[in-house]
């Protein structure tokens, strides 16, 4: 009875190891788990380099901000001339481009994160 007994371990065991690993379906269900933990981590760094890219945005907004201010002020020292009008066009429309970018990609980014975009004030152009 004991031999009969140990056979029908080894049969249970066997059958059990054989579903298991014979079919694939363990690593298959590994190879599921893999899958979801590096499409969090390709989530974690695509929010990363979308934020990195809002910073320097937001960064490339306040530098032509201050150079558009300074031309506005050059303007009113020195007069205007069609070079200067120009210039503070040429900077306005470039402005309100990064501005565009800046905002679709805060869109992106909210849309990633699964929240409502912020409703940042980057409208401080002087006119």
């Amino acid at each position: 009875m004991t031999g009969l007994k140990k056979c029908t371990w080894w049969t249970i065991l066997s059958f059990t190891l054989g579903a298991l690993f014979g079919t694939g379906s363990y690593w298959q269900w590994k190879s599921l788990q893999v899958s979801v933990k590096q499409q969090e981590i390709d989530g974690v760094i695509k929010k990363a380099e979308i934020r990195k890219k809002v910073s320097d945005l937001q960064q490339e907004i306040i530098e032509l901000t201050d150079k558009y201010v300074f031309l506005i002020k050059q303007e009113k020292l020195e007069g205007p001339t069609k070079e200067s009008f120009d210039k503070i066009r040429r900077l306005g429309e470039h402005l309100d481009v990064v501005k565009d970018d800046f905002k679709s990609l805060e869109t992106n980014l909210s849309q990633l994160e699964g929240r409502e975009p912020r409703s940042i004030n980057i409208e401080f152009q002087p006119k």
